[in-house]
């Protein structure tokens, strides 16, 4: 994994508001510059600005060199240099983060007034990330002032006047100057006994992985073994890895701000130390955005707060503890940047439920709901759109033409996940769904109108095509049922339909009132449907937990390996030659990554042969480009799809997503200047 070093220290602004003989104490203002960010890859250059008075007062740039931005340990603007305090006493700072050495900001200190150019936008974003402070002075006081450079705040645009950029959200940039501490050389230097060394307090061999409790705000609870003793309150430690690969160690928010102004961490219950929840900034603007690729604790220290320098030779590659982790070592990955990062191909699913009184006990409160509402939260869903009806097929169904079958148009039509989480979730949870005999399912008659209704759904961008189109059976039994008219069974109605590209998915559940006789043909007659289908059978009936878990694998298997790519970083969705697509899993301590290389074998017509990854016009046009994960890796990669999804469903919580990231050779300055 690439070095991650410390951008540098800047000690900034010394503001006398008397003559220098007096013997008052001095009222000043001394500001820190920090970040935890990747340099140079994150970063090649920083820009200082002072205004006061409506006047800029300091422009400049510092370019980094060989992993470390050369700053000046002291800067004092003095009443000789030509420094005035600003009529109404405040003063403005604000430090930019470049993308590029060859910047021309110090030659005109000039900024847009316009929003930076979109993440997707053909002409990258010279500007990476900006932190602005407006304060005034507290007199006879040395106050310290930190502007820390986030990753939260990568390609953060605030253009309002008066904002800046906190946990990735647009605050006011305006602080109480009283609410900082005097200024001490403990705040800022990393040489002191009271720095936060990384190595002693969330080294990688005493990290644990986090669960995502409510991923509404962001709540965690880190796994802690049962033979270790539970931490003491204020002793927890977390580390977050962006998908850049970059990582941060939180700060504990301060409970004197104002919570706009957070961007660590802070615990939920102090009698539960192990939970912690992410400032509502970052939650919003980074989680939910899947910005973050996972998290890991450790409990060997107090918390980090936000006047905690790192010490120094700590964030380095110098340490085997140090920066983030990763499945390779520190020096492999140098000059690697984040080009790019992935998101799922459209897709769409037909549900089929039997209704009969047999599955009464799959309907109410402790039926299945929360077995299909659940899952249809995750975020590997959110590019899925659901259809769902009820079986039986009424006997009339066999004899009807193909496009006047009742199940071609769906009780609950085709619609986004979170849209049609509510209704299926009321008409799984009500048992007077259930009816009142076991009458012929018509297996076949309602499927035909299920894959009527799946050959004739286009997708919502006319460029592209669906990742898959599938149906999912859910019954007790009678899966064989058929219509005599036509004789054609559920299992060869499955196999046309996979012959033109429709999956078909089966869950057969265990039947209180059945035979073993009768279960056991079920069962035999859904794994059936399921191998014509091209899919493997759910079998509830031999491991109840099957069934439970189905819907949740089979939105794993429509969400995944297929992306667009979004955000490339040069504007070109056409990935590197040298690119590698990454992610980790959120069960594992976040070390653990997972890199898939390209291969380029790798196509629609063999992916279930190969293994890797390639960028192909499987849709016979530039715009389509997409990328698709094969063999043995899409497998992989649907195994932790599948593991973290039962984790958190096991203890009532909505799977977190596992983002995949595009990383390659940086791009040169010129790829930014033209």
């Amino acid at each position: 994994m690439t070095s991650y070093s410390k951008l540098g220290w800047l000690l900034v602004l010394l503001a006398p508001l008397v003559a220098a003989c007096t013997s008052r104490k001095p009222t000043e203002i001394v500001a820190g510059l920090s970040t935890q960010m990747r340099v140079p890859e994150g970063l090649k250059a920083v820009g200082l600005t002072i205004q006061a008075g409506g006047r800029l007062r300091y422009c400049e740039t510092y370019p980094v060199v060989d992993g470390t931005a050369t700053l000046p340990a002291t800067f004092g603007l003095l009443g000789q240099s030509g420094f005035e305090r600003a009529p109404d006493g405040l003063v403005t700072l604000q430090v930019l983060g470049f993308r590029t050495s060859e910047t021309n900001f110090a030659d005109d200190c000039f900024i847009s007034d316009g929003p930076l150019p979109d993440a997707n936008s053909s002409d990258p974003n010279e500007i990476v990330v900006v932190r602005r402070r407006r304060l005034s002075f507290v007199n006879d006081r040395i106050l310290f002032l930190p502007l820390p450079i986030k990753e939260s705040c990568n390609d953060r645009d605030c253009p309002v006047d008066g904002e800046t950029c906190i946990g990735g959200e647009c605050v006011a940039m305006d602080i109480d100057a009283a609410l900082l501490p005097d200024y001490d050389d403990s705040l800022i230097f990393g040489n002191t006994n009271t720095c936060f060394d990384p190595t002693v307090c969330i080294p990688r061999s005493g990290s644990v992985p986090v669960l995502l409790v409510d991923p509404a705000d962001c709540t965690f609870r880190a796994v802690w073994p049962a033979s270790a003793p539970v931490p003491a309150p204020g002793e927890l430690n977390v580390r977050m890895f962006y998908n850049t690969f970059g990582t941060e160690i939180l700060d504990l928010d301060p409970a004197s701000l104002d919570s706009s102004q957070y961007d660590g961490l802070s615990f939920v219950d102090p009698a539960d130390p192990v939970v912690f929840r992410l400032a509502p900034n970052v939650c919003r603007s980074n989680y939910q955005e899947n910005k973050i690729l996972g998290l890991e604790a450790s409990a060997l220290c107090p918390t980090k707060r936000p006047y905690q320098p790192i010490c120094d030779g700590t964030q380095g590659g110098a340490s085997p503890d140090a920066g983030a982790g990763g499945g390779s070592n520190d020096d492999q990955r140098a000059g690697i940047c984040t080009v790019a990062s992935l998101s799922s191909a459209e897709s769409a699913a037909y549900v089929l439920m039997d209704s009969s009184l047999s599955m009464g006990k799959f309907f109410g409160d402790g039926g299945l709901r929360f077995a299909v509402e659940l899952p249809l939260q995750n975020p590997v869903a959110r590019r899925t759109r659901l259809a769902f009806d009820l079986l039986p097929t009424a006997a009339a169904e066999c004899d009807a033409l193909p496009n006047a079958n009742d199940f071609a148009t769906p009780r609950i039509p085709f619609q986004d996940v979170g849209t049609a989480r509510e209704p299926i979730g009321d008409l799984l949870g009500d048992v007077g769904t259930v009816l009142a005999d076991n009458p012929p399912l018509f297996m076949e008659a309602g499927m035909e109108g299920a894959y009527r209704a799946l050959a004739e759904l286009e997708p919502l961008d006319s460029t592209r095509r669906f990742n898959r189109k599938a149906l999912v059976v859910i019954a007790n039994r009678d899966f064989g049922g058929e219509c005599a008219t036509d004789g054609v069974t559920p299992a060869q109605r499955a196999l046309a339909a996979f012959t033109s590209g429709i999956y078909t998915y089966s869950v057969v559940l265990e039947n209180e009132d059945g035979s073993d006789t009768e279960e056991a043909q079920a069962v035999a007659d859904a794994i059936g449907i399921a191998t014509a289908g091209g899919t493997t059978v759910f079998n509830g009936v031999a491991d109840e937990t099957e069934g439970a878990k189905a819907v949740q694998e089979v939105f794993n298997d429509l969400g995944s390996c297929l992306y667009d790519v979004r955000g490339p970083l040069t504007g070109d969705p056409v990935l590197p030659a040298d690119a590698t697509i990454s992610y980790l899993n959120p069960l594992a301590p976040s070390r653990t990554q997972v890199d898939i290389s390209r291969n380029s074998a790798c196509d629609e017509t063999n992916q279930d042969t190969v293994s890797g990854f390639n960028q192909v016009d499987e849709d016979a046009t530039v715009d389509a480009l997409r990328v698709r994960i094969c063999g043995q890796a899409c497998e992989d990669l649907r195994n932790v799809l599948n593991d973290v999804a039962v984790v958190h469903g096991a203890q009532g919580n909505v799977a977190p997503p596992v983002p995949l990231v595009v990383s390659a050779q940086c791009p040169n300055d010129s790829a930014f200047a033209e």
